[in-house]
Formats: structure tokens, C-alpha cells, sequence
């Protein structure tokens, strides 16, 4: 549950609605600023729901680079716990890896300019509903 201040809003214009992750199809839900849980006493810049299949995301008046690396480091984590790597970590190295790993992959998607429509269209899979298609 989310703070009642923070309000849902569309995807930002070039923001995915859904993520696929390892074949598990994550919602994003983008809100106008950061927001808390109930059982967090700090604002969150993002936050991965895996029982709900959730990524929320704080919008604020970001810029694009760092909405996307909140989203990347939101699917570092839903990697590690589809891949059940998260047991073998403890929750503050946990944190500071996705960090580590989810800056390199926004990284290296900014530097070679895959972000953004580009990266819809050279993706494998753009335009088409199923993989199988």
C-alpha cells in the first residue's frame, strides 16, 4: 500500500506501461512523486512488488535517465528474485548490487542511445503481442 499523497499517473510519453521479466509480465505504475509504504519511513524513488507483479515508480520531475534507472534497478530486482539469487544476499549488499548493476545497464543503454523509441523499435519483439508470433 502506497501513501495516499503520491497519485498514480499515465506512463510518461516513451515509458513502458508493462515489463517482461524472465517471461513474467510486470505492471509499472508511474506516480507524480516519491512515495512510502507503510512499513518504510523514507521516501522511494521505486519500489518492485513481486506477489503483485508490481513496479512503481516515482516520476517526480525526474529526467528521463533517472526514471529509467529507477525502472532497470526495479527489474534488477525482480531478476534476482525470479532467479531466487536475493536468499543469497543480505538485504543492504542486496541494495548496493542493483544499484551497482542496474547504473551499468542504464549506462551502456544512454551511451549507445538505446533508450526511448529506439529501443522499442530494435527490440526483437516490437510490435508483436507474443514472442511466439
Amino acid at each position: 500500500m502506497i501513501e495516499e499523497s503520491a497519485k498514480i499517473i499515465d506512463p510518461p510519453e516513451g515509458f513502458p506501461p508493462s515489463i517482461s521479466v524472465l517471461n513474467f509480465e510486470y505492471q509499472i505504475i508511474y506516480y507524480d512523486k516519491d512515495f512510502r509504504t507503510p512499513d518504510d519511513n523514507c521516501p522511494l524513488d521505486g519500489q518492485c512488488d513481486h506477489s503483485a507483479q508490481q513496479i512503481r515508480i516515482a516520476v517526480c520531475n525526474y529526467a528521463p535517465r533517472r526514471i529509467w534507472h529507477c525502472i532497470w534497478h526495479e527489474v534488477v530486482h525482480a531478476i534476482m528474485k525470479k532467479l531466487d539469487i536475493s536468499r543469497y544476499l543480505d538485504s543492504s549488499v542486496e541494495e548496493h548490487f542493483v544499484d551497482l548493476i542496474s547504473l551499468g545497464i542504464i549506462d551502456v543503454i544512454w551511451e549507445n542511445k538505446l533508450h526511448g523509441e529506439t529501443l522499442a523499435k530494435k527490440s526483437r519483439f516490437a510490435g508483436k503481442k507474443d514472442a511466439s508470433e
